[in-house]
């Protein structure tokens, strides 16, 4: 019996460490994971622009035949919010996770949020957490450290300097970060930052994706097939941390795929 996937979209890498926890909560399922390198950046695009990417890359997952469909960045839930509402399968948002999980852990409590500037002016967050003191810190030199395979160094350590000195005699309850994959430099941040409780969005989401009314396999061995718009080696390169066994197609030309493209991924799909 062939296995349905669940279905996880990005638009660059910042999303890939979800996938770690994901595999490691459920054994047994089969996870597509898709960004879209080629059409970034997104951000200074016109709006219809955007949603044309975001439609296009969602239905092509729709064809695959998966159960389910994880939302792992903040800018596709930014620009395709009513599309993604409107799915006839379960959606996991990370915009809306992160917020439901804070709302009802740490409400009106002293709060950090860190993410990237663009993000911070779309104001998708502030305006729906209940805190009691918010404060606001941009992540884009955190992501430019994380892209550049910096983790670990004293660049890292200053960056994370530059970031949160202004709140070096300040106490908060939680830091909230909206990219996931700045769980990798969790102990930078912390040598500057003076918080009690550190999210951890992928654990978040993967226990948001074990409540859904799906059906879970109790057994065989779970596969992930990556999908990305750029070469296998240029990905490799890009995300050297990223350590989890995948199968790897380049689908460069998604936007314009043809059917037979779409038949050849369902036939992949079903031994990945």
């Amino acid at each position: 019996m062939k296995k349905i996937p669940i279905g996880v979209i990005d638009v660059d890498f910042g999303g890939m460490n979800v996938l770690y926890s994901l595999k490691q909560e459920f054994p047994y399922e089969d996870f597509i994971y898709l960004n879209d390198i080629k059409n970034l950046p997104y951000e200074g695009k016109e709006h219809q622009i955007i949603l044309k990417y975001i439609k296009k890359n969602v239905e092509y997952l729709l064809s695959l035949g998966i159960k389910a469909l994880i939302i792992v960045s903040d800018t596709i839930i930014e620009y395709g919010s009513e599309y993604l509402e409107s799915l006839d399968i379960p959606v996991i948002s990370l915009v809306q996770s992160i917020i439901d999980y804070v709302n009802l852990n740490y409400e009106n409590k002293n709060m950090i949020l860190c993410t990237k500037d663009y993000i911070l002016k779309a104001n998708l967050y502030q305006k729906n957490i209940k805190y009691g003191h918010l404060s606001s810190a941009s992540s884009n030199k955190l992501d430019n450290i994380i892209e550049n395979n910096k983790i670990k160094t004293m660049k890292a350590f200053n960056a994370s300097s530059d970031i949160f000195k202004q709140f070096q005699n300040r106490d908060f309850d939680v830091f909230i970060y909206t990219t996931p994959w700045i769980e990798l430099v969790r102990v930078e941040i912390l040598e500057f930052l003076k918080v009690k409780d550190f999210i951890k969005v992928s654990d978040i989401i993967a226990s948001n994706l074990g409540k859904l009314e799906i059906e879970f396999y109790k057994k065989g061995q779970g596969k992930l097939l990556v999908l990305s718009t750029i070469e296998k080696e240029e990905f490799v390169k890009m995300a050297p941390w990223f350590k989890l066994k995948y199968k790897y197609m380049n689908v460069k030309d998604l936007i314009e795929a043809e059917n037979e493209q779409n038949r050849t991924i369902q036939k992949d799909n079903q031994g990945i």
